[in-house]
């Protein structure tokens, strides 16, 4: 396999270009059900960039010996990264904006603001299009919190 990099394969909601890195072009990927990866959903967790980022960096080492597919973006989140805060350039919480059954417009806390609709975000539109598109075998967010990189959540059912 060889690696694809697509400098401005998405815009944030300020017009940040996000990049995106795969291991065979995107038209090629479709059937494939790749791996996804994304780092810096959240902007105030600089852990979860740098695991992305060495991630990049070990699949660019190990590229003739990577098999499975995947698709990373270092840093989704790339406004709120920039300015060191958990939301987008608009404030809103990339991961509370996911359309999804129980996505709801509440929220106690500004940093945990959901944004004015599900799914409004561009950031959120590009991964929910992905995750439309790819249908990937296994998806990973890199978060982190105090700072440590956390694993969080139930596995997926299979199809």
């Amino acid at each position: 396999m060889s690696m694809h990099h697509d400098p401005q394969w998405s815009h944030t909601a300020l017009g940040t270009p996000i990049a995106l890195y795969s291991s065979l072009p995107l038209e090629r990927l479709k059937n494939l059900r790749p791996i996804l990866v994304m780092g810096g959903i959240h902007g105030d967790e600089p852990e979860g960039v740098w695991l992305a980022q060495k991630t990049l960096e070990m699949l660019t080492r190990e590229v003739a010996r990577v098999r499975a597919p995947w698709i990373l973006i270092p840093c989704l989140n790339k406004d709120g990264f920039a300015k060191n805060q958990r939301g987008n350039g608009r404030g809103v919480d990339l991961n509370r904006n996911y359309p999804s059954k129980n996505w709801s417009p509440s929220f106690e806390k500004p940093r945990y603001h959901p944004g004015p609709s599900a799914g409004s975000e561009p950031e959120v539109q590009a991964v929910v299009g992905l995750l439309r598109d790819f249908k990937p075998r296994l998806v990973i967010h890199c978060h982190s919190w105090k700072p440590c990189v956390v694993y969080a959540g139930d596995p997926a059912k299979k199809d």
